[in-house]
């Protein structure tokens, strides 16, 4: 029967010496839907998938040595396919964009936009060797201790932006000048995180449903002439709602300020486009 060390060692490997058994175990741990008509290479692409783990793991990250994680760094940079970059680009062609469009950067299913190399330490106190879920907007990934590994940009976000809250001791004097010790909170990052840049093979890719749209919006010159079914089925994607009465440039607008641009710079206080 596995338990969490046999867990943690099958993820360290890719699940590469796990039998079907075992497969199908870990699966059920982790909550991953799998038939009988699944290969076991179909499963291991599920279970990795899940742990948000790219299929070709980069090297494994010294948290001791920033030196080298600064050089990965650099030759990400130096590797970056400059034809991928035009995603990022205006004047994409109609297949380009509607490629964009396509790419799943919503909770659920798998991820499709930029991916980050990261490698968190397990906390001092933490029991266990599961891998950690991270939660997003109802969608969970499990990150693995002590394992370099792609995460999709929300979880890594996530993993940032995760504080709490420690007690530390002060001495210090009151009034009269009588020694005194003071109990202080001071905020701290939750987990230890060794951060490795973006994936190379996903940073031309968006970061988000966000950024996806805008990307979009620039390029169809921010919707001037796109026609109102299509201009509801991004707000649907983007959780715009408006009234079924509402006018066609009003859902624009919508559309565009739920995006983040300034449609009083766009348009003028008027409403009238700018030249």
């Amino acid at each position: 029967m596995s338990n969490e060390n046999d867990l943690a060692t099958a993820i360290a490997n890719n699940f590469e010496s796990s039998d079907r058994k075992a497969l199908n175990e870990f699966a059920k741990q982790m909550e991953v839907k799998v038939t009988p008509k699944d290969g076991d290479a179909a499963v291991r692409k599920a279970l990795l998938t899940r742990l948000g783990k790219a299929t070709e793991e980069p090297e494994p990250l010294d948290l001791d040595n920033p030196a080298k994680i600064d050089a990965l760094k650099a030759n990400q940079e130096n590797d970056i396919d400059e034809q991928k970059i035009k995603v990022l680009d205006t004047g994409m062609s109609k297949p380009d964009l509607l490629a964009l469009m396509r790419l799943n950067l919503a909770p659920g299913g798998i991820w499709q936009g930029r991916r980050r190399i990261v490698q968190i330490t397990k906390p001092e106190g933490m029991k266990g060797q599961q891998p950690h879920p991270f939660t997003w907007a109802g969608h969970q990934v499990l990150v693995p201790w002590g394992v370099t590994c792609t995460v999709p940009y929300p979880v890594y976000n996530i993993i940032k932006g995760a504080k709490h809250k420690e007690i530390v001791q002060r001495r210090t004097q009151d009034s009269k000048g009588t020694p005194i010790i003071v109990n202080e909170f001071i905020t701290v990052d939750r987990f230890r995180m060794a951060d490795a840049g973006d994936d190379p093979a996903t940073k031309h890719l968006p970061v988000g449903q966000k950024q996806q749209f805008q990307i979009i919006a620039t390029n169809l010159n921010h919707f001037e002439k796109t026609p109102r079914r299509t201009l509801a089925k991004m707000c649907k994607r983007v959780r715009v709602k408006y009234p079924r009465d509402t006018e066609t440039e009003e859902i624009r607008y919508l559309l565009l300020e739920k995006l983040g641009f300034d449609t009083d710079e766009l348009f003028g206080e008027s409403g009238d486009e700018l030249v």
